[in-house]
């Protein structure tokens, strides 16, 4: 039987159907640079530039293809006399064209056709700001903004267009290869998704993908298989496995990793074969285990060369790695060591633990003071809705670091303050 989408998820999220474009909006001109080529031809702030070299001009990807040459030729509408006019410019070599758009999509974002178990936005309670709650999944956004993608809604023409522009690389959540358990946990297009993956990445496609691990779902065997398919495809770079996150405004999950960290060390030790036999073959270690494994299962995390340069660090993939290396270069970079603290929220006590093993006296751990509202914004926000942080995830919130040199009280506002926070990964 077609998985229909629950009906409380559309209460909380659109789950409409991929927007088509709707041909002659065009591209809304933020800003225009001064004595530029664009400034030259009068184009102004609040034009639409409709067209370039004859093809609509629907995302940046259009843009940055067709406007490569020192010619460019545009159609731009005036709204204040509802006039369209062709015109040409000209650049020297290495000279922008002096335009600013309204953003990298012009005609709409796809939006996602998918019904996936642990999506998160049908988690989130109600009353929060709209933007919280688009479900995008449009391929352009992943060449240029990193998102990922699921590849369920693109159309035949859209998978041309990646390989023909050469959208490289592409991040991807593949979750899971067989059919069965794809269409479980994402719904009746999950198997679109592998045949345009399968499909671009014929054509040299890289891609970047992801794994959200949900227990009793995608793990064991089929993860397995799931490990076994990325190390047969080469284009496949980087693999980011993280766990289910989930929030008490659902019904479907009531534990993950954090709740059992003995299978989260099994899960790790799972993956050390793969990392393994690819850092024979290819010099990098491509399967990279999310930060939260490591603080559920209380491991400390890798060195930094094990992370391969972080390709997927935004993915929460070498977070705590970076955050650890770069305090020890501050602590380094002070000789003296003066009234440099750390703030670590409670749910980040390993993290509070190494960092005090590793640099001893050098650090005053305070529960207390500068920071405390700061630490815990996030979680009243959303009445501490979000269950992997119990577990040691590291939201916006979790980790802030203040450091003051040459006598300044730390977060004062002086030279010498320093702060850092981790990302939040929704």
């Amino acid at each position: 039987m077609d998985q229909t989408v629950p009906a409380y998820a559309a209460e909380v999220a659109d789950y409409g159907r991929s927007r088509d474009p709707e041909p002659g909006e065009g591209a809304l001109v933020k800003n225009v640079r001064p004595e530029s080529p664009a400034w030259d031809v009068g184009i102004e702030p609040g034009m639409r530039v409709l067209t370039v070299n004859g093809e609509a001009l629907t995302d940046m990807i259009v843009w940055l293809w067709e406007a490569d040459d020192d010619t460019v030729e545009l159609e731009v509408f005036d709204p204040r006399d509802n006039t369209v006019t062709p015109v040409e410019l000209d650049r020297f070599p290495g000279e922008d064209w002096g335009l600013e758009f309204d953003g990298p999509i012009f005609d709409g974002m796809r939006t996602c056709v998918n019904a996936c178990v642990f999506c998160f936005m049908t988690m989130l309670p109600k009353g929060g700001r709209s933007t919280l709650y688009i479900r995008d999944d449009d391929y352009r956004l992943s060449f240029l903004q990193g998102n990922f993608v699921t590849l369920t809604n693109l159309s035949d023409e859209d998978v041309q267009n990646v390989i023909d522009r050469n959208m490289s690389p592409m991040n991807v959540s593949v979750h899971a290869v067989s059919p069965d358990v794809r269409r479980r946990m994402m719904g009746r297009n999950a198997q679109r998704g592998m045949d345009v993956l399968e499909a671009i990445m014929a054509a040299g496609i890289e891609i970047h993908a992801q794994i959200v691990l949900c227990p009793g779902m995608n793990d064991g065997e089929e993860l397995l298989k799931t490990l076994r398919f990325c190390e047969d495809h080469e284009q496949i770079t980087s693999l980011g496995i993280v766990p289910l996150g989930f929030t008490k405004h659902q019904n479907r999950f009531s534990w993950s990793y954090s709740d059992k960290p003995e299978l989260a060390r099994e899960t790790i030790a799972m993956i050390r074969p793969f990392q393994d036999r690819a850092f024979e073959r290819f010099g990098r270690h491509t399967f990279q285990m999310s930060d939260e494994f490591y603080l559920d299962a209380g491991i400390e995390p890798p060195e930094a060369d094990f992370y391969d340069g972080y390709p997927q660090y935004y993915d929460g993939i070498g977070m705590i790695r970076s955050y650890l290396d770069e305090t020890d270069d501050v602590i380094a970079a002070d000789a003296e060591q003066q009234l440099l603290r750390i703030h670590v929220d409670d749910g980040f006590d390993f993290v509070k633990q190494l960092r005090a093993e590793r640099v001893g006296g050098g650090w005053n751990h305070q529960s207390d003071g500068v920071g405390d509202g700061a630490a815990q914004c996030a979680r009243r926000i959303i009445d501490r809705i979000v269950e992997v942080c119990r577990g040691g995830s590291h939201t916006s919130c979790d980790v802030v670091v203040f450091g003051a040199f040459s006598g300044k009280h730390a977060g004062d506002g002086g030279d010498g303050d320093v702060g850092q926070r981790g990302d939040v990964r929704d």
